[in-house]
């Protein structure tokens, strides 16, 4: 090939130098003979590897600009261009000057004369056969088949009677079959790339070419066969310098410089496309191969070199590529030898580690899932590391003589509330002033930071059976914006005097700094009530046999002002090794309805009753918490259903949803309050964040940093957001909960006949009693609510998190014999409306 291209060049110059030009007193040719020259002449040949000219001897510096004698035609006008052929002088990017015995007539003597016509089929051609999008093949043709078409066969045998349109190329002459071979291999070996771009240099833009013409000039004047079936194949296939201007006869025109420029960035680029495809592909496929402890976290795939591609492909999975991702996944998935469609790309996905076994993609697509972001965890640090100015300093009251405790889960990491008992002395008396101190996360943010932002997108802590999808970065949430044991923290303080009844006579409420004395579990709090021994109790312990004696004041209070209290029974789903293909799942019953957890729960609301109160006076924009009353059973309705779990079902099924309201404060029905604000999560609500910043900002006498409006716009956000992670919360734990019925399909459960959910279709609330969770299940049996029932799971759909359950009569028909199982999937656990939980 290498030899081919430099005889190509050669005879182009030879062409050239031999020429002569009457207007010029000598001849230049090229080393080929002594002949006087001009001293204008400029040799220019070297550059297509030439000798110089031994006339004139002139040279020309080549600078490593390949030579172009196409631009030096359009640059000489003493010669005339002939037949596209054109002697040039110009080194790409500037000009020089020409040999002056140049002419016309050494440009013809390249150029072969062609037959234009095309040559008539008959048996005994070759030619050129394309039978689908693939490149054309070459073949003989034997004869004839009926008026139209003509039976031909390839080099490897095969025999097809083909018609005249798929026919691309008829060689011209006759031939024996057994050339057939030898002319198409010598072909391919013949069809050097090269040689066409070289054509293109020498040839003039405006000149159409045929097959013959551009094999003279590619391969000489005995043009072989061979030669003239190459020059059509480096024709038909190139896409770069020549395109094509005719059918019948085939004739071809060279691409203006602009073109070809474009067509020659264009190709590198997909080179460099494939080239890094190709990479890509051997980097997903050695993530498929490694054994999971090698690979790659889903973190440094998303963040890593290969960053682009995993975040392609995973939108892809998601449904959410745009059609540029769309296509370069296709392409993944195609050269992975995969279909290309997104369940094949989420598969890939888990593969490689990108996603777990069991991850949902919804979920994955919030973007809520751990870790956090980069950008936002080293804001986090920086945080930690260049604590702010606190804005609070100079009111801030120091609290850390009390013996501050908090009550949560041993799981619970982000601790964001304590309380304590401060005896005051009021005559001779002591009486005792309830704290609850709130984790202080503002003291660190201010409003619209990026921090600030994050948390109003989550809007709260997710919690899902794998565990805690934290509001703030953890470094942060379990760092020092929790009230974390042994150490002094930043607090905002409800100290709160009792009156006798259990209403609040007088409130503080100030920023404070804290030390936390003592972290309990609320099984261990509920240990120490359970001790009556009380001269023999701790200072502490005392304190919380007085905290709980405050609680029950409260919750009778609370109760005489028409609170509606009821326990809200769930199931704790949790999940360990979620990595796992076969994680461990446990179901069991969530114990709210004791001394420690009721302690507590009063604790918190009586902080919201205070905060309330405190913004309610100053006229504070808050978001404050309301609930109209409902249309309670009344008490023939309630002695017609069994007292507990059944009333309250009842009860709970009658009561409104709470609201939020902005300007001022509205009465909570089921709380018997008449003005509330949560405030006591602000590490895991973001609503309680608000609160924060508006009480703060007036207890320093400054104005608020957000208006009515502002403050309404951003909890109208963050309530959207808590819908639609909601959702995502529930489907979480829908799906493990379907998991964990598929593994344990076979027991029966006892249940607690609820209520009835639709009594048409035989549907009922019931509670399996083993694990604490309310479902909805077919019963067959003529149930009432309190009446014991064997429970069993009748069906699951793990991927739709949807599990059927029915009691155990008549195999699970109803007694008329019709199917009972609902048409449309229902809830695991019905909706709760009140707003319970402070």
């Amino acid at each position: 090939m290498a030899r081919r291209t430099e005889e190509l060049r050669m005879r182009l110059l030879s062409a050239v130098m031999n020429a002569s030009n009457p207007s010029w007193p000598g001849q230049c040719r090229g080393g080929l003979g002594p002949a006087s020259c001009s001293p204008r002449c400029v040799q220019t040949f070297s550059s297509i590897a030439a000798p110089a000219c031994t006339s004139c001897h002139h040279t020309t510096a080549r600078s490593g600009i390949p030579f172009s004698v196409r631009q030096l035609a359009a640059a000489s006008t003493s010669l005339q261009p002939n037949a596209g052929f054109a002697a040039a002088g110009v080194l790409r990017g500037r000009a020089v000057h020409t040999c002056p015995a140049l002419s016309s007539s050494a440009v013809a003597a390249v150029q072969q004369d062609a037959d234009d016509n095309d040559p008539e089929l008959c048996p005994g051609r070759l030619v050129e056969i394309k039978r689908d999008a693939r490149a054309g093949v070459l073949a003989y043709v034997e004869r004839a088949d009926g008026k139209r078409n003509w039976l031909v066969h390839d080099c490897r045998g095969t025999v097809a009677s083909l018609r005249p349109q798929q026919i691309t190329y008829v060689l011209p002459g006759l031939y024996k079959p057994e050339q057939l071979q030898d002319i198409d291999q010598q072909a391919q070996q013949d069809a050097n790339a090269e040689l066409l771009q070289l054509a293109w240099e020498v040839s003039e833009e405006t000149q159409l070419y045929n097959v013959a013409q551009m094999a003279a000039l590619l391969f000489g004047d005995a043009v072989q066969p061979s030669q003239l079936y190459a020059a059509h194949r480096l024709l038909t296939e190139d896409h770069i310098w020549f395109k094509q201007a005719a059918r019948l006869p085939p004739l071809f025109q060279p691409r203006p410089q602009k073109e070809v420029d474009m067509l020659v960035a264009r190709k590198e680029a997909e080179r460099k496309a494939e080239e890094e495809l190709a990479q890509m592909v051997a980097v997903l496929k050695a993530g498929i191969t490694v054994p999971v402890s090698a690979r790659p976290s889903a973190q440094q795939w998303k963040e890593g070199s290969h960053a682009a591609w995993i975040n392609m492909l995973e939108a892809f999975a998601f449904g959410t590529a745009t059609p540029d991702q769309q296509r370069e996944s296709i392409k993944v998935l195609n050269a992975m030898g995969m279909t290309t469609i997104a369940p094949t790309a989420a598969k890939l996905m888990r593969q490689i580690g990108v996603w777990g076994f069991h991850d949902l993609p919804e979920l994955l697509q919030s973007g809520l899932l751990p870790p956090f972001p980069s950008h936002l965890q080293a804001e986090a640090q920086s945080l930690i590391d260049y604590p702010p100015k606190d804005p609070d300093s100079r009111n801030r009251m120091d609290l850390t003589h009390l013996e501050v405790i908090t009550i949560d889960d041993s799981s619970t990491r982000e601790i964001d509330d304590g309380v304590s008992v401060e005896w005051r002395q009021e005559g001779d008396d002591s009486a005792p002033r309830y704290w609850i101190h709130v984790a202080d996360p503002t003291r660190w943010l201010e409003t619209g930071g990026p921090l600030d932002l994050e948390a109003r997108r989550r809007c709260k802590t997710l919690y899902l059976p794998t565990g805690a999808c934290f509001m703030f970065p953890d470094v942060l949430a379990t760092g020092p914006f929790s009230l974390r044991h042994g150490e002094q923290c930043c607090a905002l303080s409800i100290g709160v005097d009792l009156n006798t009844d259990g209403s609040i006579r007088e409130q503080v409420i100030t920023p404070s700094l804290i030390s936390v004395g003592r972290r309990c579990t609320y099984a261990e709090v509920d240990q120490v009530l359970e001790d009556e021994s009380s001269e023999q109790q701790q200072q502490r312990q005392k304190d919380i046999h007085v905290l709980h004696a405050a609680a029950q004041l409260r919750n009778q209070w609370r109760r005489d002002q028409g609170a509606v209290v009821f326990n809200v029974n769930s199931a704790s789903v949790k999940v360990r090794d979620a990595h796992l293909e076969q994680p461990t799942i446990t179901i069991e019953p969530d114990q709210q309805d004791t001394n420690a957890n009721r302690l507590v729960a009063e604790m918190m609301i009586l902080a919201g009753e205070a905060a309330g109160r405190h913004g309610k006076e100053a006229g504070l924009p808050m978001p404050y918490r309301a609930q109209a009353a409902g249309q309670l059973p009344t008490e023939s309705e309630l002695a017609q259903v069994p007292a507990g779990l059944c009333r309250e079902v009842l009860i709970r099924s009658r009561m409104l949803r709470s609201v939020t309201t902005i300007k001022e404060p509205l009465p909570h029905a089921s709380l018997g309050l008449q003005h509330y604000v949560q405030i006591t999560s602000p590490i895991r609500r973001y609503n309680d964040l608000l609160a924060h910043w508006q009480l703060k900002a007036h207890l320093r006498g400054v104005e608020s940093p957000l208006s009515a409006d502002d403050l309404a716009d951003a909890v109208a956000e963050a309530s959207e957001n808590l819908r639609e992670w909601g959702t995502l919360e529930k489907k979480s734990r829908d799906y493990w909960t379907a998991l964990y019925f598929a593994e344990h399909q076979g027991p029966m459960h006892p249940g607690l006949m609820l209520s009835w959910y639709l009594s048409d279709r035989g549907l009922a609330k019931v509670m399996l009693q083993d694990l604490g969770m309310e479902v909805i299940a077919t019963v067959n049996t003529p149930a009432k609510a309190g009446d014991q029932l064997n429970i069993i799971c009748s069906q699951v759909d793990v991927a739709s998190g949807i599990v059927r359950f029915s009691d155990t009569f008549v195999a699970g028909q109803p007694p008329d014999g019709s199917q009972a199982t609902p048409e449309d999937p229902v809830p695991l656990e019905a909706d709760g409306a009140a707003d319970q939980h402070p």
